[in-house]
C-alpha cells in the first residue's frame, strides 16, 4: 500500500506540474512557445512511464489479495482523467501558439516606413510679384505695377494684407502719379466652415475722382460649398466709409452695406483660378469691383499671374468715368 501512495502522489505532483506548464504555456508569447512544447513532451512521457508502473504494482497487488477490485477500478478512472487533462494540455498549447501566430502576423513589420506627414507653412499663400498693367475706362495709362501679398494662418485667427503699390501715366491726360490699394484682413474661424470677418481698404487714386477712399467692415463670412478642387465663400455686414472729392474737396462720411462672394478653383497642380465680387452700398455711391486672376507655377517658386479687374462707381465727378478695367500681368515668387 505505501508503494501505490508513493506512487499516486508522484502522479498528482506529476499532474500538478503539468497543469502548471499548461497554464504558463497560455500566457507566454510566441518566441517561448517552443521551449515549452519539449518540456511538456519530456513531462508527459515521465507520467506515462509513472502510470505504466502504477497498474503494473495495481496488478500485481490485485493478484496477491492486497488490492480490492474497486481501488482498481477507482485507479483506472483517475488514469482517464489524466489523459484527459494531458490531452487538454496539448489542446491548450496549440491554442496558445495560434494566438502567438496571429498576434505576429498582425503586428506592423519594423521596416514597415509610415506614412510621410506634409507639413503646411502657416505662410502659405504669401508672394511677391512685379509687372505692368493696362487701364482702360475713365483713363488709358500704361503703368509698372507690383504686387505683395501676404497670408498667414493660426487657427482660429487667419491674417491677410495686400499691398499694390503702381506707377501709371496717362495718355489722355498726360500725367504721370502713383497709385496705392491696401487690403488688410483678420477672420476669426468659430467653426470649420463659419467666421467673423474684418476688413479694411484703402485706394489712393488721383484717376478715380477722389483724392481718398477708405472702408471699414465687420460682419459675418461662410464657406458655402468646400469640394476637392472648388471653394466658394460668401460675406456679409455692415461698415463705414471715408472719401475726399477732389473737385470739391468735400469729406464723405457714410455708413455702408459690404457683401463679398469669393470662388477659388484649384484646376491642376500648378494652377488656380480665383473669382472675387465685392459689392458695397451707401446712401451716396454705391461701388463694385470685380477681380479675376489666373496663377500658374513656372519654375519652382516662380510663378505668372494674369489678372483682370473692373470697377463700378454709381456717382462720379466730370472728369472720371463710372465703369474702369485694370488687366495685369505680373511674375510672382511665393514664399511658403
Amino acid at each position: 500500500m505505501k508503494q501505490v501512495a508513493t506512487a499516486s502522489a508522484t502522479v498528482g505532483l506529476v499532474m500538478v506540474a503539468v497543469g502548471s506548464l499548461s497554464f504558463a504555456a497560455t500566457a507566454v508569447n510566441g518566441d517561448d512557445i517552443k521551449s515549452l512544447e519539449a518540456k511538456i513532451a519530456d513531462q508527459e512521457k515521465a507520467l506515462a512511464n509513472s502510470q505504466q508502473q502504477l497498474a503494473t504494482m495495481k496488478d500485481a497487488l490485485t493478484k496477491s489479495g492486497e488490492l480490492p477490485a474497486e481501488a482498481t477500478e477507482q485507479s483506472a478512472d483517475r488514469t482517464s482523467k489524466d489523459a484527459n487533462s494531458s490531452a487538454v494540455s496539448q489542446s491548450d498549447t496549440e491554442t496558445t501558439e495560434k494566438q502567438a501566430d496571429s498576434i505576429q502576423a498582425a503586428a506592423p513589420s519594423p521596416t514597415t516606413a509610415a506614412p510621410a506627414v506634409v507639413a503646411v507653412s502657416r505662410w502659405k499663400g504669401t508672394s511677391l510679384g512685379l509687372g505692368a498693367t493696362i487701364n482702360t475706362g475713365d483713363n488709358s495709362s500704361q503703368k509698372l505695377n507690383g504686387v505683395l501679398n501676404l497670408k498667414y494662418t493660426a487657427l482660429p485667427w487667419e491674417y491677410s494684407a495686400k499691398v499694390d503699390p503702381q506707377y501709371q501715366h496717362s495718355s489722355d491726360q498726360g500725367v504721370s502719379t502713383s497709385k496705392y490699394n491696401v487690403i488688410l484682413a483678420a477672420n476669426y474661424y468659430f467653426s470649420p466652415k463659419n467666421f467673423i470677418y474684418n476688413n479694411f481698404t484703402y485706394t489712393y487714386d488721383k484717376f478715380d475722382g477722389n483724392d481718398y477712399y477708405w472702408n471699414y467692415s465687420s460682419g459675418y463670412g461662410r464657406t458655402l460649398y468646400q469640394g476637392p478642387e472648388v471653394t466658394i465663400t460668401g460675406q456679409v455686414g455692415p461698415g463705414y466709409v471715408q472719401r475726399k472729392i477732389q473737385d470739391s474737396g468735400e469729406v464723405q462720411r457714410l455708413l455702408s452695406l459690404n457683401t463679398m462672394g469669393r470662388l477659388d478653383w484649384q484646376i491642376n497642380d500648378k494652377t488656380v483660378f480665383s473669382q472675387i465680387l465685392t459689392p458695397v452700398y451707401t446712401t451716396d455711391l454705391t461701388t463694385v469691383t470685380t477681380s479675376t486672376a489666373l496663377t500658374t507655377q513656372l519654375i519652382g517658386n516662380l510663378g505668372l499671374q494674369v489678372q483682370f479687374d473692373t470697377k463700378y462707381l454709381s456717382n462720379v465727378t466730370s472728369s472720371a468715368r463710372r465703369f474702369t478695367t485694370t488687366t495685369s500681368l505680373n511674375l510672382l515668387y511665393s514664399f511658403a
